[in-house]
Formats: C-alpha cells, sequence, structure tokens
C-alpha cells in the first residue's frame, strides 16, 4: 500500500534499489539516495595516542571493530578468530595481530563476559569511545572490522565502511558474497572479505597483512573509493 501511494521510494543501496524494482516500484518513483560523508574538519590526530592510552602493543597489525553489538553483527566470527590467531602456529609464527572490540548493543553483556573469559593478549573489548579517543583509534589503526551475520546483508549497507574509508583504512569484512558489503569490497578493492563462519580464513588474512606492509599500504591506497559518497556529490545528484 506505501509502495503503491507514495511519490518517490528512496534506498540507500542498489539491493534495496532492485528489491524495490522486483515488488513493482515504477522507475519514475524508485531514487537511489545513498548515505554520505561526514565533513571532517579536524587534522587527524598524531600517531600512538590510542596504543599508548589503552596498552596496545606499537608493533602489532591492530584490527577494529567499531559500532553495534547486535545478533546481526555476527561479533562472535572475532572472538573465534582471536582464538585461532593465540593458537600456536604451524610454523611457529608469533602473533602480531591485536584485534579490539568497540561499542554497545543488545550482545554487549555477554560478548564482554566472553572476551574476559578467553583472557587472549590479542583481543581487546571496549566501552563507545568519546569522539577524541575514537579519532585516535582511527589513526593508530591499521585495518576496519565490518562483520554481518548469514542472511543480513542484502540489502543493508553499513555506514561505518564511510567512515573507515575516509579515514584512509582497508577493511577486513565478514559477508555472504552476494551482499552489499561484499560487492563494494570486490569492486573497490580496498580489503578482503571472507564469508560468515570462516574465522579461519579471516585469521589467515590478518596474519599475512601483518607480515605484509605493502599490501596493506596498497589496500589503503585505493580507500578514495569513498569519495564518490561526498555530499557534494551524492545531494546535487538527489
Amino acid at each position: 500500500f506505501a509502495y503503491r501511494h507514495a511519490a518517490a521510494v528512496s534506498g540507500i543501496s542498489a539491493g534495496m534499489m532492485e528489491e524495490f524494482r522486483r515488488k513493482d516500484v515504477e522507475t519514475r518513483r524508485r531514487v537511489y539516495f545513498p548515505n554520505w560523508l561526514r565533513n571532517s574538519v579536524a587534522a587527524p590526530p598524531a600517531k600512538g595516542g590510542f596504543r599508548r592510552k589503552f596498552n596496545l602493543p606499537p608493533d602489532h597489525l591492530l584490527a577494529v571493530y567499531s559500532g553495534n553489538l547486535g545478533r546481526k553483527q555476527g561479533i562472535d566470527v572475532l572472538l573465534e578468530t582471536a582464538t585461532l590467531l593465540a593458537s600456536p602456529d604451524p610454523v611457529g609464527r608469533v602473533n602480531r595481530v591485536t584485534i579490539v572490540i568497540v561499542g554497545a548493543g543488545a550482545e554487549r553483556d555477554a560478548l564482554e563476559q566472553r572476551v574476559a573469559a578467553l583472557a587472549l593478549p590479542g583481543l581487546r573489548f571496549l566501552p563507545l569511545l568519546s569522539d577524541a579517543d575514537y579519532a585516535l583509534m582511527l589513526a593508530d589503526a591499521d585495518i576496519g572490522l565490518i562483520t554481518q551475520a548469514s542472511g543480513t546483508g542484502q540489502f543493508f549497507f553499513p555506514s561505518k565502511l564511510l567512515s573507515l574509508l575516509q579515514a584512509g583504512l582497508p577493511v577486513a569484512t565478514v559477508a555472504d558474497a552476494d551482499s552489499e558489503l561484499a560487492r563494494a569490497v570486490a569492486e573497490g578493492e580496498f580489503g578482503v572479505n571472507v564469508a560468515p563462519g570462516r574465522a579461519d580464513e579471516l585469521a589467515a588474512a590478518l596474519r599475512r597483512l601483518s607480515e605484509d606492509p605493502g599490501t596493506l599500504r596498497r589496500l589503503a591506497d585505493r580507500a578514495n573509493w569513498v569519495d564518490r559518497f561526498s555530499p557534494g556529490i551524492v545531494l546535487p545528484q538527489f
């Protein structure tokens, strides 16, 4: 009823637009209107402050997840990944990856308890950060983490991808191959994606990147893919 009577039906992702088409919303009433980048006026802080403040290893690949901690995010994969990274390596390599989980949400208390019980040196859990500490985190992070539970990403385009790329960070994502997120990573080539439930593949990818700063830099160089979401492009198109 709403679709039939609306003057326009807008969506923030290609998946949403395709679903509107499938539901017989006419082309003239379908409006693609994605989220856009926040204007950043402050200069990024100097590196090192976040690691010092939260006592994180200065020589580790710092992989950060910041956002909602709910069921559809599938955060369990990060705990499994940290456990695998802490396990003895077949060829004797030392783990040089630290995973930091930041946020709040329905699963926060349970996750915090599990992280505490695991007591892994390469896994930290932090509450929501102030704006200043969030900026420190982005300055110190080497790679951003975005996770989705299987079956949740067909229409959902995570806005945190925009803020991570705007900060110049490559990403490691966990998402279905047909999700909006996986398609963006494949198109922009600014990160790596693994399927939900494949903590082994995520652990292997993070370990490889911790040993290959050249590849990490090349992925970060492609973060400018996000420029298509600048207000100066999105709003005039709308």
